[in-house]
This record gives C-alpha cells, structure tokens and sequence, in this order.
C-alpha cells in the first residue's frame, strides 16, 4: 500500500518520510500531519512533559517549579523540587503559578534538601523559629539563627528584641526574675544588695527610713526593732538609740526624753525613765538632766 497518512499529533515527518518520528520529552505538538521538527514546541515555563509524542505540557506539580523559558527540551523533562527555604503550595492549577517558589516567611525556614515534592508543598513546611531563634532571610531561611546574648524572641520571631526589665535572657528567651533579684535589660538577674529589696522587678528599691536588710537577696525590709532607729534609706542596719532618747520600732530618728521629767542613760533603749523625786528630809544636789536622774542628798542641821 502506497499511500499516506497524516502524522498524528506530537509527530512530524518530512516528505517521503517512510515514518513518522517522535516530538521528544520536554517537547509538544498537537498539529496533525507536521511536516517538520519545527512544530514540536519547547513546553512553556512552569511546565515539563516526560514522554515522547505528547501532544500537551503538564503544569508542575505542587513543591516544583520551572524557570525555563523554553531554552532547552532537556530541562521541562521534569519540574525541579523547590530548593531548601521555600515552597510551592498550588496543586498544579496553572504553569504561571509555577516559574519559580516562594521563600518562607519572614520568622520561618525550610530546611529541607531538594529532593521530595512533599517537602515543599504546603505553607506548614515553613516552620516557625523557635522562642530564642529567629529568620529575617527574604530570600527564604533554612535555618533559624540563635538570638545574641541579652536578646531574646518569640516563636515565630523575624527579630531578636531586647532584654525587657524585671527580666533575665538567657539562650536567647526571657524569664522573669525572682524576689530578692533585679535586672535592668540584662543578661542575667542580679541579687538584691543589703539595704535594698527586690520583688523581681527592673530595680532594686532602697530600703526606707525606719527600716533595714542586712542580707542579701530579699524582698521586703525589717523595720527597727525597739530602741533603734535609721534616719536613711538604703541601709545595711539600724543604729542604736542614744543617750537621752528613746526609739520605738521603726523609728527614723530618736526622740528625746522630756527635760526635767524622764531621762535615759544608757543607748538602745525604748523608753525614758522617770526623774526621781527628793523625799521628806531630802534636798535636790543636782537637776535631772536628759541622761542622768536627780541627786538628793539629807537636810543638814542649821
């Protein structure tokens, strides 16, 4: 039998040709009756073919691209897999959606090889940076870098921030102090000094007029006992009451004895003491003073 027949589409033959040959893989015609190689088109970007003959390109599927702009058969054989930090979530819809991947969010990597179209396939294969890690490559992180000492960050953080008050950051998360410890944007918390309290804030407070701490590491202030006072903040210890006065607790400053009715002679002490009185048959030698009591002596004769 002599005669011909048309090439079917995804073929082509010149005149006289006893066969029809092949479009190769990476190449597309859906002309019928082709009389030259001319007719099999490079599939378009975004698309590859695999098979000889195809007479259409399929689009890339999800976690792949192709970038080519239909240079070369050999390279729409197949779609690469999105490179490590990014994806390609459309489910081959359209090869415009497929020329290149996008790079994971800011906050997020992909640190996944180029291998597995389900690597890179869903929004979820960008991971979220852990609390004291954080990404900020545009261009699609594949790793989280650790926060710098004194700095710290959230999940999902594009950013490092700086140690908030009142807080410790350590491996790159903040945590709040305890009482009896302070920080003021600091790397670590540090203990409250004597005369100060801390109730694991930004700041050590200083112990008030009245009060005292004399160990480290507190949260709260001891008032003066009786017979003490402290006319300062910031103290390490109250002072003894001196002579001539006398000091309840949590007194600021020592309050003198009534001149002429109490006195007080020795230092540390609460109260005053009554002056004595001369009795009967007794006449006053000396006046009682702030720190000593009256002297009597007997009535002499005339």
């Amino acid at each position: 039998d002599d005669s011909c027949s048309d090439c079917g589409a995804g073929k082509y033959s010149a005149t006289g040709a006893p066969s029809c040959t092949d479009c190769v893989a990476g190449k597309f015609s859906s002309s019928v009756g082709a009389t030259s190689e001319s007719t099999c088109t490079i599939c378009p970007q975004g698309s590859y073919t695999d098979i000889e003959a195809s007479t259409s390109c399929t689009t890339c599927p999800a976690g792949s691209f192709n970038a080519d702009d239909a240079t070369s058969a050999s390279l729409h054989v197949s779609c690469p897999v999105c490179t490590a930090g990014k994806i390609n979530d459309d489910p081959a819809t359209e090869p415009a959606l497929h020329t290149s991947c996008e790079a994971c969010p800011l906050g997020k990597k992909n640190d996944k090889e180029d291998t597995e179209y389900a690597d890179h396939d869903h929004p979820d294969d960008c991971k979220s940076c852990s609390p004291g890690r954080y990404s900020n490559d545009e261009e699609g992180a594949t790793m989280c870098l650790n926060c710098p000492l004194g700095k710290a960050s959230s999940i999902g953080a594009s950013a490092c921030t700086g140690c908030p008050s009142g807080y410790e950051c350590s491996g790159g998360t903040q945590t709040a102090c305890d009482e009896g410890y302070y920080s003021n944007n600091e790397t670590s918390c540090k203990i409250c000094d004597a005369g100060f309290m801390c109730l694991g804030a930004s700041d050590r407070r200083a112990c008030p007029q009245g009060t005292s701490q004399p160990i480290e590491g507190q949260s709260e202030c001891d008032s003066c006992s009786a017979g003490k006072f402290n006319a300062e903040e910031g103290k390490a210890s109250c002072k003894e009451c001196t002579p001539g006065h006398f000091c309840p607790p949590s007194s600021t400053t020592p309050i003198s004895c009534l001149v002429g009715s109490t006195y007080q002679p020795e230092e540390g002490k609460d109260i005053c003491l009554s002056c004595s009185v001369c009795p009967l048959g007794q006449v006053m030698t000396a006046e009682c003073t702030l720190t000593t009591d009256r002297q009597c002596s007997p009535c002499t004769a005339p």
